[in-house]
């Protein structure tokens, strides 16, 4: 371990002695990144808070700057090679993304596994994402020209195919995955009945309330079964793969899954980053809703609720 430690200030040293002012040049771009990165975490703390006050003159200010941030970090970091600059690149765009699914966003991102100095696989990692993203925005259509560009893993390409109609910008609010009677993934959009009053539990595997919640439904099904219209909903830029929901689909009998095809189609009140929050939805709009699974006694709540609204609806 010391010797290590030694190794990397002799190395450093032997640097600085080779080419002072090469050594300080990048010393300097990477402190202007990291600067950046600062700049862009502060101001990024409002944006979810911004999205949830419905705040559209704030959102479209505050957007600008975060995106002039992300340019300015990826032009620094295309002329930087310090190993630890691409991560924090990757880290802010997936924040952006979470409620930026444009062309603009996935254009910069393009530009850096283009420009930045990186290795083989962060080339191959950076261009997973990349594919990922294009689909978790429905821009299938661009799929096949990702692939041509880019060193897309195989498997990335078989967990998220491409075989299916769900365009960006879909009024359609569901896209189900299930396996069909031979066990093959079958992906179709759909749309809730709007004159029913129906929960939509807003969900994501790297929730761990939300594994709770699952895990409770996979040893009890009937748990939610006096509620006569609910779905559990994956985010859009959910961690879970189609097989995942495919998976829950067969293993808990009864339990609806989707992924929110287009969440800019649901109402303004849902925020798809908080897990996990139920939503009691009528004629596309947000009546009530509930947040957390501190346990198990949470469904008996859900229930007892959705009865005295359907009551009243009715």
């Amino acid at each position: 371990m010391f010797s290590a430690t030694l190794r990397c200030i002799y190395l450093s040293l032997f640097m600085m002695l080779l080419s002072p002012a090469a050594f300080s040049a990048q010393l300097d771009c990477a402190e202007n990144s990291f600067k950046l990165h600062y700049s862009f975490a502060e101001k990024s703390k409002a944006l979810h808070k911004l999205a949830e006050s419905g705040n559209d003159v704030g959102i479209t200010q505050l957007e600008n700057e975060l995106f002039y941030l992300i340019d300015e970090l990826n032009t620094q970091i295309s002329h930087c090679p310090d190993n630890r600059l691409p991560k924090i690149f990757n880290e802010a765009v997936a924040f952006l993304f979470l409620t930026y699914k444009n062309d603009r966003l996935l254009s910069v991102y393009e530009k850096f596994i283009d420009e930045a100095a990186l290795t083989t696989p962060q080339i191959i990692n950076y261009s997973n994402n990349l594919y990922k993203m294009h689909w978790q925005a429905r821009n299938l259509s661009k799929l096949s020209d990702i692939q041509a560009r880019f060193p897309v893993s195989q498997n990335v390409i078989d967990s998220y195919p491409s075989d299916f109609s769900a365009e960006a910008g879909s009024d359609n609010l569901l896209l189900v995955a299930e396996y069909d009677n031979e066990s093959n993934l079958r992906l179709n959009t759909a749309s809730l009945d709007a004159d029913t009053l129906q929960i939509v539990a807003v969900i994501d595997l790297k929730c761990g309330f939300s594994k709770s919640m699952l895990e409770e439904m996979q040893s009890n099904p009937q748990l939610f079964s006096p509620i006569e219209d609910i779905i559990f909903l994956f985010p859009q830029a959910s961690v879970a793969t189609p097989n995942d929901l495919a998976n829950l689909s067969a293993d808990i009998d009864g339990a609806n899954f989707a992924f929110a095809n287009n969440e800019s189609a649901w109402p303004s009140k849902m925020y798809f980053h908080q897990f996990p929050r139920f939503y009691f939805i009528r004629n596309n709009q947000v009546v009530h809703e509930i947040s957390g699974w501190p346990s198990a006694k949470q469904a008996s709540i859900l229930v007892d609720t959705y009865a005295k609204l359907k009551q009243r609806a009715d």
